[in-house]
């Protein structure tokens, strides 16, 4: 599992799949990894703060949002279960200058605790 790498994760109660992207380096000691959810950017939940175009990603048909508040830290070992389950499918990874911009987002999202703000920073610093 790789920054950049994408995946469609199925959330009970929810109708369709929705679509995750991995903005961090997975990290050594914890296998932990950042990913956040896109949304559309129609959705009244959206914050609306960076965009996904067509042309971004593949999936990506109309105006999308990144989906802060659904900013989670994860482990390998988890997804590994969710792929083991079937509740996530992997897709094709997301072009890095995209990631990058999801990342900065981040930053400055109202919707992301401190904490995954220093998680992201303590990962990505050096890249």
């Amino acid at each position: 599992m790789s920054r950049g790498d994408t995946y469609f994760i199925h959330y009970p109660n929810s109708p369709k799949e929705h679509l995750f992207v991995i903005i961090t380096p997975v990290e050594e000691k914890t296998g932990s990894f950042l990913m956040v959810g896109v949304e559309s950017a129609e959705d009244r939940n959206s914050e609306n703060l960076v965009f996904l175009f067509p042309g971004d990603f593949p999936f990506i048909k109309k105006k999308t949002s990144v989906a802060y508040r659904f900013a989670t830290i994860l482990t390998v070992s988890k997804l590994d279960e969710f792929l083991k389950s079937q509740w996530a499918r992997p897709d094709e990874p997301m072009k890095l200058d995209v990631v990058m911009k999801i990342g900065e987002g981040l930053l400055r999202s109202s919707r992301v605790d401190d904490a995954k703000k220093e998680f992201y920073t303590h990962l990505t610093w050096q890249l």
